[in-house]
């Protein structure tokens, strides 16, 4: 979890990169939950036909 952002560098980056850089450290930490349980996200984005993004969910597969 290397991208956590703490209250130093959080103010020096737009909103966007913080979003990309919480969502970034919530897969990682997700992705090392499941796995110590033998699993594997699957990411599915949600987006709309003009590319905009809602977010993404994930299913779980054995590893």
């Amino acid at each position: 979890m290397s991208n956590q952002i703490n209250s130093t560098n959080s103010s020096k980056l737009h909103p966007m990169e913080r979003m990309t850089a919480a969502a970034r450290e919530y897969m990682a930490a997700l992705e090392e939950h499941v796995s110590a349980k033998g699993l594997k996200p699957v990411w599915y984005s949600l987006s709309d036909d003009a590319d905009f993004n809602f977010g993404f969910v994930c299913r779980l597969e054995p590893a």
